[in-house]
């Protein structure tokens, strides 16, 4: 059953107005409820740009679906990315469901970018309110009905993105890097980074430091993927490159930052190398549970990686500092100052590799929800 119109109109308030100091001053925000009865056959519901699909016997009793189109969310964490619209939509008190459910947001071509294939140029993503990042998901596009679809289990405040206007992207291989070319030649930022070895540069529209970085990113893939026949991320992996933040790989998002506050080729090889392999243990850990419980193990497998297994040995593992005189004082499983955030700990991953553990079946080992 489709259903085209809103049952009920109301606007928010106060409730949403969280950060203001007044009611008077509150944003409003449009809000479409419908009330949803039990109901063996499937039911879609839209408003203000979006569909909501809910298949057969979802319900067990009546719920009221509220669907908001937000007008002021958080910002992406990379500004290579922009928002399209936004929807916060929730089904009564619940959030969890043991079945999919499908959520259909529209976009306007013409607003789009026409120098980017559209499956590359545009992703989706839910807002997690308690890590307060964008969680992208998978999604599919209907270029005829302009839609952009998402199944989920869980509802919250759901949006697309697509690649800022302005950046360029480089593909090749497994990625697609996205910069701003004035930004990656700014010798402010660069002015630390110096590579005597020219054989990247082989395209003179794109700057040093990206060829760099897609060397890099495409050696690191190599001895993973290929060498060691560890479980591939979705490919291609988008990377953005020339953020001011520190280099990281989101691990709810998989999203890949590689910051130009790098002092030399052979740092970089070891970020590049370290948050390609986040992207690996995102394909292991697929409901992401695992790489927040088990941070120390997540960090420092991925220093070592870099470190040694993509690079044979940069010397450069362990976060800043290496290994702290307070090591010790904190259990294996610190995330602190003590382990430097855990990468620290890489050390002790190489310790038990040069013992006789193979690194490969030792992560893949542990690489379950199973795994303490």
């Amino acid at each position: 059953m489709r259903i085209e119109f809103s049952v009920l109109s109301l606007v928010l308030g106060c409730a949403l107005a969280l950060n203001l100091a007044g009611c008077e001053s509150a944003p409003s925000d449009p809000v479409d409820e419908f009330a949803v009865d039990p109901s063996a056959a499937p039911l879609e519901f839209s408003a203000q740009g979006v569909t909501v699909a809910l298949p057969g016997g979802l319900l067990a009793s009546p719920q009221t679906l509220t669907i908001s189109k937000v007008s002021n969310p958080p910002p992406p964490i990379f500004k290579g990315l922009e928002l399209g619209d936004t929807y916060e939509i929730e089904l009564g008190d619940l959030h969890q469901f043991d079945q999919d459910l499908t959520i259909r947001m529209q976009y306007d071509p013409t607003t789009l970018r026409t120098d980017i294939p559209i499956e590359r140029l545009i992703t989706a993503g839910y807002w997690d309110p308690n890590q307060k990042v964008w969680v992208t998901v998978p999604m599919t596009l209907d270029q005829t009905a302009h839609e952009v679809i998402v199944k989920t289990r869980h509802l919250s405040m759901f949006s697309w993105f697509m690649k800022t206007a302005g950046y360029d992207v480089y593909f090749k291989n497994n990625f697609y890097l996205v910069y701003n070319k004035a930004e990656v030649t700014d010798p402010t930022f660069l002015r630390y980074y110096q590579n005597p070895d020219h054989s990247n540069y082989v395209d003179i529209n794109v700057p040093n430091y990206v060829e760099d970085v897609m060397a890099f990113l495409i050696e690191a893939w190599k001895v993973y993927m290929d060498d060691n026949k560890l479980t591939a991320p979705a490919a291609p992996v988008d990377v953005y490159v020339g953020t001011e933040l520190s280099s990281f790989s989101e691990k709810f998002t998989g999203i890949v930052l590689v910051s130009l506050l790098t002092s030399s080729p052979q740092q970089l090889k070891l970020v590049t190398a370290h948050e390609l392999f986040h992207r690996v243990q995102n394909a292991y850990y697929y409901d992401v549970g695992g790489m927040m419980t088990r941070t120390w193990w997540v960090e420092s497998t991925a220093d070592y990686a870099g470190d040694w297994l993509a690079w044979k040995g940069l010397n450069l593992m362990g976060g800043e500092g290496g290994i702290r005189r307070n090591y010790l004082e904190a259990p294996l499983t610190d995330i602190g100052e003590a382990h430097n955030d855990g990468y620290a700990t890489a050390y002790f991953v190489k310790y038990l590799h040069d013992s006789g553990a193979d690194f490969v079946k030792m992560w893949e080992a542990t690489a379950t929800d199973e795994a303490p």
